[in-house]
């Protein structure tokens, strides 16, 4: 896993600042979860907008062995695709999953205050085709 990370690090540090990391809105409000207590619950994350400003939105539900989402824009994927987790402490986890396109995606959620974490690594493997984003997480009511 070691080796895996330091490939992403490596990746986002070749790439343009605006190209490889976008911010979101901050949010004051903590989530207040614990790993346990999030598996199984609809969550919104918010994870800003893309540079032709559509926003970067999308329903999101993680069990034990997979993540389901809804990406909320027009033409945004709905899929579930199964996962490998380490939880890291009682409120944060870190994932990874392929997915439907191919592409490879590594998640980092903290529960208890609501901030998330991607990178995701597309197909082909081209220059431009791999992104990170953090944003927040809230639960969906």
């Amino acid at each position: 896993m070691a080796a895996f990370l330091v490939v992403i690090t490596e990746s986002v540090v070749a790439q343009e600042d605006t190209q490889a990391v976008r911010m979101a809105v901050q949010s004051d409000q903590e989530l207040g979860l614990t790993v346990e207590e999030a598996y199984g619950k609809e969550l919104f994350f918010d994870y800003g907008s893309f540079e032709n400003g559509t926003r970067f939105i999308m329903d999101v539900t993680i069990e034990r062995d997979q993540i389901t989402f809804r990406e909320l824009w027009e033409g945004g994927n709905f899929e579930t695709d199964p996962t490998k987790s380490i939880r890291l402490d009682e409120h944060r986890l870190l994932t990874s999953f392929v997915e439907e396109n191919s592409s490879f995606m590594v998640a980092y959620f903290d529960f208890k205050t609501g901030e998330t974490s991607f990178c995701g690594l597309g197909v082909p493997l081209e220059a431009g085709n791999f992104g990170c984003y953090t944003g927040v997480m809230t639960l969906k009511e």
